[in-house]
């Protein structure tokens, strides 16, 4: 994105715009580094109003309402239609459903997380942490009941937004279910900070209770999806705090890509 340089602002900005799902690719991540170590603004951004603070902070101009909608300068009115689109049927639903959640965890039953070495003033107070009776599908997501067994549920927000709700039992934090399965860990931002600066280090939580623990610093994966194991890959340097999660780590992104069947056209034939 472009508009008139003056003193104050170079006038052009690369942005990298995401669904719940996706990361930017290994070419989109090294061309965006190589952006950044320029001096130019960089950023990967899954939410509408994190692109305009982004955009106004650095002095890109606006005209019109202080929303997002067709008199504003830096996008089409189809493309502004797509992003309210998306952010109306995937990212504020999730929201309103993971403020029911935390909502409906007591100070008692979060002093009671005082045993399993959580603080229960931060973790009201932080407004992601709740509490839900939910059932397990087929597929490993979760969804609320009204007879299911009660788990604490985190917020898995990126750029502002909540892109999915991750749930544990207290006494079982090896196992854990995603609302939707669209995101991958929790701690987004602090990962994309650290691919838009390579010196920073990563610290990785084993599982979602640890993550609390760590004041909810840092990272922890939730699904070793592709984009998972290819971003995790591209950290300069990754903190952890056992050997026994090191030694995992490494196993894991150690693992060699799996490689399809190539057979050569006619083989068969010649063969027979």
């Amino acid at each position: 994105m472009t508009w008139a340089p003056t003193n104050l602002t170079p006038g052009v900005a690369f942005i990298e715009m995401k669904d719940g799902t996706k990361m930017p690719d290994q070419n989109q991540r090294d061309r965006l580094n190589l952006y950044t170590r320029q001096g130019h603004l960089c950023g990967v951004f899954r939410q509408e109003k994190s692109v305009m603070d982004f955009l106004r902070r650095h002095g890109a101009p606006f005209w019109g309402g202080g929303g997002m909608n067709a008199q504003e300068t830096l996008f089409t009115p189809d493309e502004v239609a797509d992003l309210k689109l998306w952010s109306a049927n995937i990212l504020a639903p999730l929201r309103g459903e993971a403020q029911g959640y935390a909502k409906a965890l007591t100070f008692a039953q979060a002093s009671a997380l005082h045993k399993l070495g959580l603080k229960p003033g931060p973790i009201i107070e932080s407004g992601l942490v709740g509490v839900s009776q939910i059932e397990i599908a087929a597929n490993e997501t979760w969804s609320p009941s009204d007879h299911g067994p009660y788990y604490l549920t985190i917020a898995v927000n990126e750029a502002e937004a909540v892109t999915d709700i991750v749930a544990f039992a207290p006494d079982k934090p090896n196992e854990w279910f995603l609302r939707r399965g669209s995101a991958w860990a929790l701690g987004m931002d602090h990962i994309n900070g650290a691919l838009a600066w390579p010196d920073t280090v990563v610290s990785l939580s084993a599982t979602p209770l640890d993550w609390l623990r760590a004041d909810m610093w840092g990272a922890c994966v939730l699904d070793w999806t592709t984009d998972a194991i290819d971003t995790i890959r591209a950290l300069q340097e990754i903190e952890v705090s056992s050997p026994k999660f090191a030694a995992a780590l490494r196993l894991q992104l150690s693992k060699p890509p799996r490689l399809p069947e190539i057979a050569v056209s006619g083989d068969k034939k010649n063969a027979a």
